[in-house]
């Protein structure tokens, strides 16, 4: 017997709560994965795309914000312009900053084109391309293209004639159909690959999408592809409709002509290297510049620390600030962002609907008062052990030094909670009510 991969188990356990429009169970199920691997671009992507479905937009913008240095960072030029593209939706249009995307395109002008995933057959625009633009008219390409988002139900576009699809992640069946339901073409596009639908033929029928894993898809109308300088040569060359492994199936009567052979992209050009400065007549020429080292090979991961193929749970790493409260014990742990320590140990002073205020030995946290006022958490709330976690996120108030019962310095921390769902909202306030009706029969309770 076979083996399944760990990530073909994660999409099987996620598409049944994905096809139901059950947003909460996805992300549970998501939470493993972002533990397991917090620099993983397509599962955080998958989660803030999850919680903006679920109508949480304070949590999708919270993973958006941390996703924009980590896809920069890894030279991930699509799904990066596609993070910006969800923070100009979330953030007010007077926070954005009106350089954002030349600012964005220069960065990654300086990785070098080679780093770039690029369609090695096919006359559609690459990334690569996109690139090459200048300044203005790749602000108008990346203002002017839209995300085609989470969606379990078939997507019709009427009229896709000269429109490219990126899939950002997860896999689409795609078909090009006429208005009686003829199938002229139809194939399976997946992470990394295009759609690029030939403008006749768009004319004359609808694109039919239907996620077989949840995705996302960059789309780029024919007004924006017409501003690159081949255009004209792509329009006449295109084939059908482009994308990832055409289904052989496609229906024999309505299937088009073979379009002529396409002639290869146009050259991708690196960057010009600065030239050399001149020397005085006076002086002597410079010496040529010696070669540079030829570069290393690339890392291989080590097995102990990728979650994927470890034997055992990898080391941790918290990238964000992590807060455990027990309820029931009024045991809080608190794990800081940027280290490997253990979890600090404190005790839960003060529970309500809106704040939690929390106790911890001052010393633990004197150097850290600053970096941790006006700070957002990932709130874990364990109310009872037989019910699920309530996971939100808080904001620290303000922080307050006070002297202990115990003689010892004590630093008091005060949590808002960040709006939360109606659902959740009444399990904090029923378990507020529960912890005072406790308090009132056990005063012991109370004065601990």
């Amino acid at each position: 017997m076979s083996r399944h991969h760990p990530v073909h188990k994660f999409w099987e356990r996620l598409l049944p709560p994905y096809r139901e429009r059950d947003w909460d169970k996805c992300l549970r199920e998501l939470r493993p994965v972002l533990d397991a691997d917090e620099d993983a671009i397509v599962p955080r992507m998958l989660c803030a795309a999850i919680h903006q479905a679920a109508g949480q937009p304070a949590l999708a913008l919270l993973q958006y914000e941390t996703l924009l240095p980590l896809a920069v960072g890894q030279g991930d030029f699509l799904r990066a312009l596609a993070v910006q593209k969800h923070l100009d939706e979330l953030h007010p249009a007077a926070a954005s900053h009106a350089k954002r995307y030349e600012v964005l395109q220069r960065w990654f002008q300086a990785l070098g084109q080679g780093a770039l995933p690029q369609n090695r057959d096919g006359p559609e625009p690459t990334p690569a391309h996109l690139l090459m633009l200048d300044s203005a008219s790749f602000t108008r390409v990346a203002a002017g293209c839209e995300i085609e988002g989470l969606d379990p139900a078939p997507r019709r576009i009427e009229n896709p004639g000269g429109s490219l699809r990126f899939v950002l992640y997860g896999r689409t069946r795609w078909s090009l159909q006429t208005a009686e339901d003829v199938i002229l073409i139809e194939g399976i596009a997946e992470q990394g690959d295009a759609i690029l639908v030939d403008p006749d033929l768009g004319r004359r029928g609808s694109l039919i999408t239907t996620a077989e894993l949840p995705g996302e898809h960059l789309v780029l109308g024919g007004e924006l592809l017409g501003l690159f300088p081949w255009a004209d040569e792509v329009a006449s060359e295109t084939a059908p409709a482009r994308g990832a492994r055409p289904n052989e199936k496609a229906s024999p009567v309505a299937s088009a002509p073979a379009a002529p052979a396409a002639s290869p992209p146009p050259p991708i050009m690196p960057l010009p290297a600065p030239a050399p400065a001149k020397a005085w007549p006076s002086e002597p020429a410079p010496k040529a510049a010696a070669p540079p080292p030829a570069s290393a090979d690339r890392p291989r991961p080590d097995p102990r620390f990728e979650p994927m193929i470890a034997s055992s749970a990898p080391v941790e790493r918290r990238r964000e600030t992590r807060l455990s409260i027990q309820l029931k014990s009024g045991v809080v742990r608190l794990g800081l962002a940027d280290t490997r320590v253990a979890p600090l140990s404190g005790r839960l002073v003060q529970f309500t609907a809106g704040f939690v205020e929390l106790a911890f030995a001052r010393s633990e946290l004197r150097h850290l008062r600053s970096r941790l006022e006006g700070s957002f958490l990932n709130v874990q709330l364990n109310i009872n052990p037989r019910e699920e976690l309530l996971l939100c996120v808080g904001r620290v108030r303000y922080t307050t030094a006070l002297a202990g019962e115990s003689g010892s310095d004590e630093l008091r921390i005060e949590v808002e909670f960040m709006p939360l769902p109606p659902r959740d909202q009444a399990r904090i306030e029923a378990a507020v009510q529960a912890r005072l009706e406790r308090q009132r029969k056990d005063p012991e309770s109370r004065a601990a």
